[in-house]
C-alpha cells in the first residue's frame, strides 16, 4: 500500500533504518529531526501518516496542533513504557504505539492497517459531504444506546485475565460465544457494536478462518471485529490486522487501555454506520421520486436499456405499459396541488398493488407512469393494462372528488414481433407506447390502445 509518510526521530540511526524499512515497501518517505524543522513541508504536504518517534507524550499533542497533522494517523514509537504512559499517548492522539527497537511487520502491518480504515472512512466522509451538498444529509441520531460486544472464545480458561478485565469495564456489555455460535442467529449479531476474537497458539488458524469468514458474511462484514492475543502470537495477531481485524488487544495491556481502543473501535463503527446510511439514503433520493416513493425516469430508463437488451439477445418478451392521467390538470385546477399530489399518490400505491414483484414501476414525470414487464408477452400484458385502466377508473381520492380515468399505451417485442427501427433500440419500444398512448387519447381517453407496426 502506498501513501506519504512523515518520519520524525531526533536520531539519524533510527531515521535511516526506518526510512528503508518503509520505502521497501513502496511509501514516499520525510524524515526529519523534531517538529521544529522544516515548518513548510509539516504544514503544506499532505501525508497519509505519521510516525514518530517520542519522549513525552507533549511532543504528540505538539503534532496534533499543527493543522495540516492534525487528523493524519501517528503511530507513536517509544522505549518500553507503563500502562499510564500510553494511556496518555492514546488520549493525546496516537493511533497506534509501538515499542522501540520497531518490528518490520508489526510497523508495516499496523500502518496498512490504519492507512485502510483512513481511506475508507475519507471515502465515505466524501460521499457524505456530496450527499449533504445535494440536500440528502441527515443528523446523526442523538440518543446512543449502551455499547455492546461478542467475545468469541472457546476455551474461557485459555484466557482468564483478559476475560476479567472486559468484566470491569462498566460502560461495555458483552456476552460469551463459541465460535458455532457466531453466525447463528444472523439478525442478532447486526445490532452489536462489537467482536473480540481471542485468538491463541493453539487456535491461531482457527481465529484467522473466523474472521476471513466474517468479513464475507453479510452480517458481520462492517461488524467492529477486535482481535485479543497474548505476545506470544504477535505474528498471527498482524495476520489478523491484514485479514481485516480492526485492532489487536494484547494480553499486557492494562484494563483502561483495553476499555480506550473498545470505545474507539465501536465509535469509528457508529460512525461508518451513519456516514453508509447517508449514503443509501443519497442513492436512494437519486434514484425515486419524492413525492410517490417509485422509481423515477433516470433510474427507469436506465433499467430499460439494460432489459431491452437482455431481451434482444435472450430472445425473450418484453412489454412495456404507459400510463397517463387523463385531464389531470383539472384535478390541479380545481382542487388545488396538494389534491392532485394526493391523486398521484394514491395512483401510484394502486399500480404497485396490482403488478408482480419481478415488474417494474416508474413515475416518468408529471402525471405519466410506466410500468416494465420482463418475460411478459403482449397478450398478457394486455390483461394487466385493462385491469389497472378499471382500477384506476374506480379509484376515489378524497381530496379531488372527481371521476380519475386513464389513457394506456402498450408495446412489446418478443421472438414473433422484433422492435421496429434497423438498429432496435430501447428507445424505439418507449416511442411505440407513447404513440399507443396518444392513439388511445384520440379515440376517447379512458382506455388501453396496444402498438402495431401496421397502425404506425
Amino acid at each position: 500500500m502506498s501513501g506519504k509518510v512523515l518520519l520524525i526521530d531526533p536520531i539519524a540511526t533510527n531515521r535511516i533504518s526506518l526510512g528503508s524499512i518503509l520505502r521497501a515497501a513502496h511509501y514516499q518517505i520525510s524524515a526529519v529531526s523534531g517538529l521544529s524543522e522544516p515548518a513548510p513541508l509539516l504544514n503544506e504536504t499532505v501525508f497519509d501518516a505519521v510516525v514518530i518517534a517520542l519522549n513525552l507524550p507533549l511532543d504528540l499533542v505538539k503534532l496534533k496542533a499543527i493543522p495540516a497533522l492534525s487528523n493524519v494517523p501517528a503511530i507513536a514509537c517509544q522505549q518500553a513504557s507503563d500502562d499510564p504512559t500510553r494511556l496518555a499517548l492514546l488520549h493525546a492522539g496516537a493511533s497506534e504505539i509501538l515499542t522501540a527497537p520497531v518490528s518490520r511487520k508489526i510497523l508495516l502491518t499496523r500502518l496498512r492497517s490504519l492507512l485502510r480504515a483512513r481511506n475508507a472512512s475519507a471515502e465515505l466522509q466524501l460521499r457524505e459531504d456530496t450527499n449533504r451538498a445535494l440536500g440528502f444529509h441527515e443528523a446523526a441520531p442523538a440518543f446512543q444506546s449502551k455499547s455492546t460486544g461478542i467475545v468469541v472464545c472457546n476455551d474461557p480458561q485459555s484466557c482468564p485475565s483478559f476475560l476479567a478485565k472486559l468484566q470491569s469495564i462498566q460502560s461495555l456489555s458483552f456476552s460469551l460465544r463459541s465460535d458455532k455460535q457466531l453466525f447463528d442467529p444472523p439478525p442478532t449479531q447486526q445490532g452489536n457494536s462489537c467482536f473480540i476474537l481471542c485468538l491463541t497458539e493453539k487456535t491461531a488458524r482457527h481465529a484467522l478462518n473466523n474472521l476471513v469468514e466474517m468479513r464475507a458474511h453479510s452480517a458481520t462484514r462492517h461488524a467492529a471485529v477486535i482481535v485479543a492475543a497474548p505476545h506470544s502470537c504477535a505474528d498471527a495477531a498482524m495476520d489478523a490486522l491484514d485479514l481485516g481485524a480492526n485492532d489487536v488487544l494484547f494480553d499486557s495491556y492494562g484494563t483502561e487501555e483495553i476499555s480506550f481502543r473498545i470505545a474507539a473501535q465501536i465509535q469509528h463503527k457508529k460512525t461508518n454506520d451513519r456516514l453508509r446510511a447517508t449514503l443509501q439514503a443519497g442513492l436512494n433520493a437519486a434514484v425515486t421520486d419524492s413525492l410517490t416513493g417509485l422509481y423515477n425516469r433516470r433510474y427507469a430508463l436506465t433499467y430499460l436499456s439494460h432489459l431491452f437488451d437482455k431481451s434482444l439477445r435472450s430472445g425473450t418478451e418484453l412489454s412495456l405499459i404507459m400510463v397517463d392521467l387523463d385531464h389531470f390538470k383539472r384535478v390541479n385546477d380545481h382542487y388545488g396541488h396538494a389534491a392532485g399530489d394526493a391523486v398521484l399518490c394514491a395512483v401510484a400505491k394502486t399500480l404497485k398493488g396490482a403488478i408482480r414483484a419481478s415488474d417494474l414501476l416508474a413515475r416518468l414525470g408529471g402525471e405519466e407512469f410506466v410500468v416494465i414487464l420482463p418475460d411478459t408477452p403482449a397478450d398478457k400484458a394486455q390483461g394487466l393494462a385493462q385491469r389497472l385502466c378499471g382500477l384506476i377508473r374506480n379509484l376515489r381520492v378524497e381530496a379531488a372528488p372527481r371521476q380519475i380515468t386513464a389513457s394506456i399505451g402498450l408495446s412489446a417485442i418478443g421472438p414473433d414481433r422484433p422492435s421496429t427501427g434497423l438498429n432496435p433500440r430501447f428507445e424505439h419500444l418507449l416511442q411505440e407506447a407513447d404513440k399507443a398512448l396518444y392513439a388511445a387519447k384520440s379515440r376517447g381517453r379512458d382506455q388501453v390502445s396496444y402498438f402495431t407496426p401496421q397502425a404506425a
